[in-house]
């Protein structure tokens, strides 16, 4: 149900927020979802799709079949993502980290 993973869609709106995602063009499609209605599992698993380039841990993440665990560990391999990629400059888009 999407109230049990409703703390981890928040961290998956956080993050498509950050300022670092911005040069990232599949971006501005996944926040329009995270907005949307659509199912938080079903978003991160496009996400993983889009923005994991491990295969192997794309699989695993796939093969996941406890929901909440898929989405906790997809929301993790994003925020490695996330920090390694650089800082956009102050004020690019309003209300970004």
């Amino acid at each position: 149900m999407e109230i049990d993973v409703e703390d981890q869609r928040a961290k998956l709106s956080a993050l498509f927020e950050d300022r670092r995602m911005l040069a990232l063009s599949e971006r501005p499609a996944v926040r329009e979802l995270l907005r949307s209605a659509w199912p938080t599992a079903d978003i991160a698993d496009l996400a993983a799709f889009h923005f994991l380039d491990d295969l192997a841990l794309q699989q695993s993440l796939l093969a996941e079949a406890d929901v909440r665990l898929r989405i906790g560990r997809t929301v993790a391999a994003l925020e490695r993502v996330v920090a390694q990629l650089p800082l956009r400059g102050v004020g690019a888009e309003p209300g970004l980290n």
